[in-house]
């Protein structure tokens, strides 16, 4: 999952991550199969409503209590933009001299 931070004061981000979720404690309430209907959104960051859907065979339906537990980063996008844009203007300028 991607968590985006603005930042309250300008338009640009404060933070960018690329986070691990994990779902723990489960308890499973009601769980039963019957009918349902597919309804495939558009999104630009995941295409799922191009996919052609011909049939929905089957369907099950589960209600549960669970936990998220805290969301560790695993990629800093802005890290990595602060990193390839200074080295970029280092460059220029050492080109420059």
């Amino acid at each position: 999952m991607v968590k985006i931070v603005p930042d309250v004061f300008t338009v640009e981000l404060l933070r960018s991550h690329l986070v691990r979720t994990e779902i723990t404690d489960v308890t499973v309430k009601e769980a039963w199969t019957g009918p349902a209907r597919l309804q495939l959104l558009e999104h630009v960051m995941a295409p799922m409503a191009d996919l052609p859907v011909l049939e929905v065979v089957s369907a099950s339906h589960i209600v549960t209590d669970l936990t998220l537990a805290p969301v560790p980063p695993v990629f800093d996008y802005l890290a990595d933009e602060r990193v390839d844009a200074s080295a970029s203007r280092a460059a220029a300028g050492s080109r420059t001299q």
